[in-house]
């Protein structure tokens, strides 16, 4: 529900509407008991919003032209023009109307202002003490551009005249869309409560008359432009006004029935009202973020219940969100549990069918894989059995039964099970110190083996290797033949059946670091350039694969 204050004048009226239909109306006179009935009202009515009409003899119209500059310098322009002829008024408005064609092609602004609030002072200040909800204040004159669409007008020149009180007519002139000018037309007292109609249509062909005449003299009008005159007035009195009215060649008359407007802009309840009805439903129609006369302290009120109003609808939205979303949950805890449960009897089906199928050879299913483990490890065994230390004794004896190995002793045998990484490693570690490390990596046939994502399911085989320390007897033999008496050694331990390839870890006779043997590699921790002990051997001996051997 919203508020509509029309003031006349003189008196205030009060109508309240739902929507396009007007709910009651209610006159309000200039006395005391007029302002303690409208206190009265505001104190104990429905808490709306609310609009002020204002329809007043004191409204002034001005027509200037400013240049046609930006936005900017236009305000400063027509603040310019308000102070002009409005420095002492409160409720003044601005109004871009057009651009002129010629010449400079200045702007054309529609200035107008309320120059005698004092009758309008106590209804205004009862608003501000009752914290009425006020949106603004609207002109009548300047909603009545509101109209032309409705009357299809497209005339260059139009007067709209209506009658919303007894006393007067109000004219608004209208240029090609635009009005340029308003004035309220009294009647003479004597005619005031005069039931006979004739007078109220001699007013208005002499006050008709009266602006056609100004408008030529202004020269807004040419002498050979008709001035069209549409009178809104009630059904009953058109037919006496048609008989009455004598238009001219420059002056056309149109009589417009007020309840045809009303059927037009859709409104009901407003049988037995006069035109106030009308423009009281315009304004409640306007944008109420944008009226044309009230201050920002007479708005606030209303921006507070507007303000009050969004933070209720956001939380209302907000709870509604809340609520949805804990609908949705509670149906997705449903939905999962109802899977939940579903899942449980498909496993209790299960269990069943496998307790029918395979209970009666349980026992054997669980130690199924006990037993693969066994088969797997005695396939391990077996194959390493090929691969005893004490199978390569005899061999190594006979290498060293030679006689020509007489000044070779040897001291300890080491088996291990290296991975091929870690034999890869020995050779990679010295790669930067030996020039012929990678000849020899060649001949040992060692590559680190690519495993997948997942290597404990494919683990990679370990490789069985003797490491041989021993010493050689360098007493007797020259420098040369030591360094052959080594490295045949090692060529007879390459022929041993089973070995895939022999390293010569540490050697004997030099331990210059710019003078070693060329087959020679290792890791530098096993032998320092300070060892005293020349005479100490280390040789790696790698087997081939249990596949292969």
């Amino acid at each position: 529900m919203e508020r509509i204050f029309y003031f006349s004048g003189y008196r205030m009226t009060a109508f309240d509407w739902e929507g396009k239909t007007l709910i009651s109306s209610r006159d309000f006179q200039p006395d005391e008991e007029g302002y303690e009935e409208f206190e009265y009202l505001l104190k104990n009515s429905v808490t709306m919003p609310a609009k002020l009409l204002v329809d007043m003899i004191e409204e002034d119209f001005r027509r200037e032209t400013i240049p046609h500059v930006n936005v900017v310098d236009r305000q400063a322009l027509v603040q310019r023009q308000i102070d002009r002829h409005y420095r002492d008024e409160v409720y003044v408005h601005a109004k871009l109307i057009g651009r002129s064609k010629f010449g400079r092609k200045d702007d054309t602004i529609l200035l107008s202002a309320l120059t005698n609030t004092g009758l309008l002072a106590p209804w205004l200040d009862r608003l501000s003490e009752h914290n009425v909800r006020l949106a603004g204040i609207w002109s009548l004159p300047i909603l009545t551009e509101k109209l032309l669409r409705p009357l299809n007008n497209e005339d260059e020149n139009t007067l709209i005249v209506s009658r919303q009180i007894r006393s007067a007519l109000r004219n608004s002139y209208f240029k090609n869309g635009k009005m340029l000018l308003s004035r309220q037309a009294k009647f003479d007292k004597d005619m005031w409560d005069n039931e006979h109609f004739d007078g109220v249509i001699s007013n208005l062909e002499k006050g008709t008359v009266e602006i056609y005449n100004f408008l030529i003299n202004q020269r807004i009008m040419e002498n050979t432009d008709h001035l069209n005159v549409y009178c809104i007035l009630a059904d009953n009195q058109l037919e006496e006004a048609r008989q009455l009215s004598h238009g001219t060649n420059s002056i056309h008359y149109a009589f417009i029935s007020l309840e045809q407007l009303f059927r037009q802009f859709g409104i009901q309840g407003c049988e037995g009202y006069g035109a106030d009805a009308l423009f009281a439903y315009l304004c409640m129609k306007s944008n109420s973020l944008s009226d044309h006369y009230a201050l920002q302290e007479q708005k606030s009120t209303y921006y507070r219940y507007l303000l009050d109003k969004m933070i209720n609808q956001v939380a209302e939205v907000g709870s509604l969100i809340c609520i949805t979303a804990a609908v949705l949950l509670a149906l997705k805890t449903l939905e999962l549990s109802q899977a939940g449960a579903a899942v449980e009897r498909d496993t209790a089906y299960l269990e069943y069918q496998y307790s029918e199928k395979f209970g009666h050879i349980e026992s054997q299913l669980n130690t199924a894989t006990i037993v693969q483990d066994t088969v797997l490890l005695l396939a391990e065994l077996e194959a390493d059995t090929g691969q005893s230390p004490q199978l390569y004794f005899g061999p190594l004896s006979q290498v060293l039964g030679q006689e020509r190995f007489n000044n070779l002793s040897l001291e300890r045998i080491e088996w291990r099970k290296l991975s091929p990484q870690e034999l890869t490693g020995i050779i990679s570690a010295h790669q930067s110190q030996l020039t012929q490390a990678h000849v020899i990596a060649e001949q040992t046939g060692l590559e680190i083996e690519e495993f997948g994502e997942d290597p404990e399911a494919n683990p990679p085989k370990r490789r069985a290797t003797m490491t041989l320390h021993g010493r050689i007897d360098t007493v007797g033999y020259s420098y040369r033949s030591t360094i052959s008496r080594m490295r045949s050694f090692v060529s007879e331990l390459e022929r041993l059946p089973n070995i895939e390839s022999v390293l010569l870890i540490r050697t004997a006779v030099d331990v210059r670091d710019t003078s070693r043997f060329s087959d020679q590699i290792g890791d530098q921790n096993l032998q320092s350039s300070t060892d005293t002990d020349t005479n100490i051997f280390e040789i790696l001996v790698i087997l081939e694969d249990a596949n292969h051997a």
